[in-house]
C-alpha cells in the first residue's frame, strides 16, 4: 500500500520486497510503502476509505478485500503525532523502518474464511458497506461447483 503523490516513483518492478526497500540508500527516488504484504500477501483487490455510518467503528479507515487470504482488512493509518489504534490478536502494526513514515499502518483482518475470496469493496449511496465475492474464477462443474455462497453480492453491518 504506497502513499501516492504526484509523479512519484514506487519502484516496480525492481523494488517490492521488504529486503529491496531497506537496501534502498537515503537518496532514493523511490518512494517507500505505508504496509507491505509480500511475505503473506492479502492479495489486495478492490478497497475504500470508508466514510460511512453503517459499520462505526471502520469509519476513517481503508476497507480492503483480499483474494488469496480470504479475508477482509481494516486499516488504519495513524500520523507520527497521532496515538496507535489497539492492536487485536490477529492484528499486525507496519512500522519497520524501511516503510513511508508519514503513517503508522495498523491492519486488522476480519471475515477470515468466512465470505470466501473478496473480489471488490464498495461503499453504497446509503453509506452502506458491500463486498462481491469471486469464489468460481470461471469455473463450473468441478469439485461441487457452483455452491451457494460463489460469486455474491453481501450487504455488511454491524455486529450488535
Amino acid at each position: 500500500m504506497n502513499r501516492l503523490v504526484p509523479g512519484g516513483f514506487y519502484g516496480w518492478p525492481d523494488t517490492r520486497k521488504p529486503d529491496e526497500y531497506a537496501a534502498l540508500s537515503a537518496d532514493s527516488d523511490v518512494r517507500r510503502p505505508l504496509a507491505n504484504t509480500q511475505s503473506t500477501t492479502w492479495a489486495p483487490t478492490g478497497s475504500l476509505f470508508y466514510t460511512g455510518d453503517a459499520v462505526p467503528s471502520w469509519r476513517n479507515r481503508m476497507v480492503i478485500g483480499g483474494l488469496r487470504s480470504q479475508q477482509l482488512v481494516v486499516l488504519t493509518l495513524s500520523p507520527p503525532d497521532a496515538g496507535l489504534p489497539p492492536l487485536s490478536e490477529r492484528g499486525r502494526r507496519f512500522d519497520a523502518d524501511w516503510l513511508d513514515d508519514a503513517y503508522t499502518a495498523t491492519a486488522h483482518p476480519l471475515l477470515t474464511d468466512e465470505l470466501g475470496r473478496i473480489r471488490h469493496v464498495e461503499q453504497g449511496r446509503d453509506g452502506e458497506l458491500y463486498v462481491i465475492t469471486s469464489n468460481r474464477d470461471g469455473r463450473s462443474g468441478e469439485g461441487g461447483f457452483p455452491k451457494e455462497n460463489h460469486d455474491v453480492l453481501v450487504k455488511l453491518e454491524a455486529a450488535e
